[in-house]
């Protein structure tokens, strides 16, 4: 039901909390979620003897209104017609229209191209990758997100669109939305990225956030992590809401630290129960997830934590298994492992920079999974081959994109200065991206541009710090300039 909202966005939802109990909070919150910067209001029914939990519920929901299951029809329309007066009719100058809002930020956030119109004075302008693409572009942005809203006919637009500025209108009318107590009652939940991260970089973010940002969260609470950096709640709660509002960040339940599994204790482990063990290991795909047992998460954490303990596992077997033939074994399988582990640190670093899949094990990312394991090899031929077969699959992805281009670089040098082209327009795209810009210092390399490629390494440093990567591109440097 939801998905049928992204056409068309309904100005108030009725929900029978009555009759779908818990389903339908479950509902609103997916509602909330999904079109924050909507915040379109849900009018819920409710019996006077359904738990006083669901009533809690409902109240702490921006904009959701409770009324009894024994209201009159009339009564009803009257409490619709109030609230869409003091939505829109008594919505002041600097008050951003809902639906406008949450339309230009769907288009923005995921780099939409056509034809954007304002519904109340007919103007328009092209759209591309998000951004505008001509001068009269932000009057045109300005007087929907403050007027009556947008229509928007997707079609194909040509250059790259000036989606900065488009971010910092957006930000500036969400923050206009915001209001103070909104991390009070998120404190005990984890901040959490969604795919469209990246577009947080090129807002307008204070000191403060960006720090908070910029430093690993893993599964501490906002509390937790603003205590450790020793900032207040009152300096990034406005940009918090706001970022929440754009649909960058979200809050989710911290996760208990994952549980190894396969670990039995030393002392109960037999040779016929490492046999066992040993056996089952053996016959895993080279796929780091099946040798790690992990079939449906895409938390990196539980991926590092699930291969850091089935390595520590191995090692001790390897010193303390009596059998010789299990102690080869074990050796063996503690080797494919750790191997195993570097494809894992690959696949985190991709997923950190391009966002994790919905589904990861979905034919592309089998492939994807495949060319990292290839690499690991050093076979760039076949690496090529599984990054193209995912591209084939998701041919809008600019991650499958990047690493093919990478990968192409090195294996056709004479045709660097092609790869270099789609490389920068990626960049153009996405310019924050480290991976992308330490992509382009390969190909650079590749195509003899020496002193451009050192330029652009001491960039990355200067602004991620220094890295295993990073370090042997620059080894890399220093040679081809002697």
């Amino acid at each position: 039901m939801l998905e049928d909202f992204m056409t068309t966005l309904p100005h108030t939802v009725m929900v029978d909390v009555a009759d779908f109990g818990r389903e339908a909070l479950r509902f609103v919150a997916r509602l909330r979620n999904r079109f924050s910067a909507a915040r379109i209001p849900v009018i819920a029914i409710i019996h006077a003897d359904q738990p006083a939990e669901f009533r809690e519920a409902l109240i702490r929901q921006q904009e959701c209104y409770i009324l009894d299951a024994n209201i009159e029809e009339k009564s009803l329309h009257e409490q619709i017609n109030i609230i869409m007066e003091c939505r829109y009719e008594e919505r002041g100058a600097d008050q951003p229209h809902p639906h406008g809002l949450e339309k230009l930020t769907q288009i923005w956030r995921t780099g939409a191209g056509g034809l954007i119109s304002c519904k109340n004075s007919g103007k328009t302008t092209a759209i591309s990758n998000g951004g505008i693409t001509d001068t009269n572009g932000e009057a045109v942005i300005k007087s929907g997100i403050y007027g009556d809203g947008f229509l928007f006919e997707h079609r194909k637009v040509n250059g790259f669109g000036d989606w900065i500025t488009v971010g910092r209108l957006l930000w500036t009318a969400a923050q206009e939305c915001t209001a103070p107590g909104f991390l009070r009652e998120r404190r005990n939940l984890r901040m959490v990225f969604t795919e469209f991260q990246q577009r947080a970089e090129d807002l307008p973010l204070t000191e403060h956030t960006r720090r908070l940002l910029t430093e690993k969260v893993g599964e501490q609470t906002l509390q937790q992590h603003l205590q450790d950096l020793g900032i207040r709640f009152s300096l990034v709660e406005k940009d918090i809401e706001t970022l929440c509002i754009l649909g960058l960040l979200r809050f989710s339940r911290p996760n208990p630290r994952p549980k190894p599994k396969e670990i039995p204790e030393e002392k109960q482990l037999t040779s016929f129960d490492a046999a066992a063990l040993l056996n089952e290991l053996r016959f895993r795909s080279a796929d780091p997830l099946a040798v790690f047992n992990i079939e449906k998460s895409t938390d990196l954490l539980e991926l590092q934590e699930r291969a850091k303990a089935q390595i520590a596992h191995l090692n001790r077997m390897t010193n303390t298994l009596s059998l010789p033939e299990l102690k080869h074994l074990a050796h063996k399988l503690h080797q494919r492992c750790v191997h195993a582990q570097r494809q894992l640190e690959s696949l985190a670093e991709a997923y950190r920079y391009f966002g994790c899949p919905d589904d990861i094990n979905s034919p592309e990312e089998c492939h994807f999974r495949q060319a990292h394991y290839a690499l690991q090899e050093g076979d760039l031929v076949e690496a090529y081959g599984e990054f193209t077969e995912a591209l084939l699959l998701s041919p809008n992805s600019k991650r499958d994109l990047a690493y093919a281009l990478w990968i192409r670089g090195q294996l056709q040098p004479n045709d660097a200065h092609e790869t270099l082209g789609y490389l920068v327009e990626l960049e153009i795209a996405l310019p924050h991206n480290p991976l992308i810009q330490r992509f382009l210092i390969s190909v650079e390399l590749a195509n003899k541009e020496v002193e451009k490629s050192l330029r652009r390494a001491e960039r990355l440093e200067a602004h991620y710090g220094l890295d295993p990567t990073l370090v042997t591109l620059k080894e890399q440097i220093k040679n081809a300039l002697q």
